[in-house]
């Protein structure tokens, strides 16, 4: 959903900019025009093409395989056995960093929250008095927004028309991030009591999100899946692809969350999903005939991750479980495969 809504945005900025075009009298909004206008062209051009690459649609296929069990869920109220003392619980204060780092994006983000919003006003006002209007006026405007209000006809001048492409979008890389973390933050702000639960491991077995208490005899297998494409925050890229840029940036990047999820599939998927009241935590194929139960870790420390991880391997030594690891980003081969030469190592990035 990130990624579309960067297309959206992305074409939004590419024909702003080619409505400046006309403009180009004032010498800063030309060099602002210049500026921005490739790397907006080029964005719309990678989502494009990454929406249409072999592993991009594997990933579609499989989201439409597994989806979360819903409808008759735990109430929260009934509590769990007593947990141990390194048993992965989510709160809020553990997570602060997130939530401010996610409230100043998205507070950065408003001035192109306003500009976006201001603008698709103007114009459906324009498209409304294009399809309903008297005759008199039925005709499309591309400066709907200086004639919108008085204030618009105060902002959007060509004196301003350099700010106007600036600010907004230098604001939107903000918005974009906030948004993406926002997708983390706003559900730990709801979570209590056992459904707060992400992962305990204990004696008999392992409890995840709602209380759901899995024993180790009826565990089939344990899948550890790491997402290491957020590498650093700022940095040099661990592998990378032919002519792709050997720096990255990522605003999104939290180096003390381990980007891990776990997933717990089960001998007798039925006889637990019958047994857990549909707990949140589990995913189930269209006929709920096998799935997984998932404990998602992502916003945990890493070293806490680690020692779970750690001890989930003794674990499945001493039962023979079986347990795998996967690291999802890091081989750059597997995105090379099924793709259309070096632009399928480009675009799926």
């Amino acid at each position: 959903m990130a990624k579309l809504a960067s297309l959206v945005l992305a074409g939004v900025l590419v024909w702003a900019i080619f409505m400046g075009v006309e403009e180009l009298e004032n010498v800063f909004a030309g060099i602002i025009l210049c500026v921005f206008l490739i790397p907006c062209i080029v964005l719309c051009l990678w989502m494009g093409l990454f929406m249409f690459t072999a592993p991009m649609l594997e990933r579609l296929g499989a989201a439409r395989l597994f989806r979360r069990v819903r409808g008759g869920g735990r109430d929260g109220s009934d509590a769990p056995a007593p947990l141990p003392d390194d048993a992965l619980v989510s709160s809020r204060s553990g997570h602060a960093p997130l939530l401010q780092r996610t409230a100043a994006f998205l507070v950065l983000g408003l001035p192109a929250a306003v500009f976006i919003g201001y603008c698709l006003l103007a114009y459906l006002n324009e498209l409304q008095q294009l399809l309903f209007g008297p005759p008199s006026v039925r005709y499309w405007d591309w400066r709907a927004p200086s004639n919108f209000t008085v204030l618009g006809e105060e902002i959007f001048t060509d004196e301003n028309l350099g700010m106007l492409i600036l600010v907004p979008s230098i604001s939107a890389i903000f918005l974009v991030a906030g948004i993406s973390l926002a997708v983390f933050a706003l559900p730990l702000l709801t979570r209590r009591g056992v459904d707060a639960i992400d992962l305990a491991v204990t004696d008999s077995g392992m409890v995840v999100r709602g209380g759901l208490a899995i024993g180790w005899d009826e565990i089939a297998e344990i899948m550890v899946i790491q997402d290491t494409r957020a590498g650093t925050v700022f940095g040099q890229r661990q592998e990378r692809a032919v002519i792709q840029p050997r720096a990255v940036i990522n605003l999104t990047f939290f180096p003390h969350h381990s980007r891990t999820r776990i997933a717990v599939v089960p001998d007798d998927f039925p006889g637990l999903l019958a047994r857990s009241g549909q707990s949140r935590s589990l995913h189930a194929d269209h006929a709920r005939d096998y799935g997984y139960a998932l404990a998602d870790l992502w916003l945990h420390e890493p070293e806490k991750v680690d020692e779970v991880c750690a001890e989930l391997t003794r674990v499945a030594r001493r039962t023979r479980i079986t347990l795998t690891h996967h690291e999802r980003g890091t081989n750059m081969k597997d995105y090379l495969e099924g793709s259309p030469g070096w632009l399928g190592g480009l675009f799926t990035r």
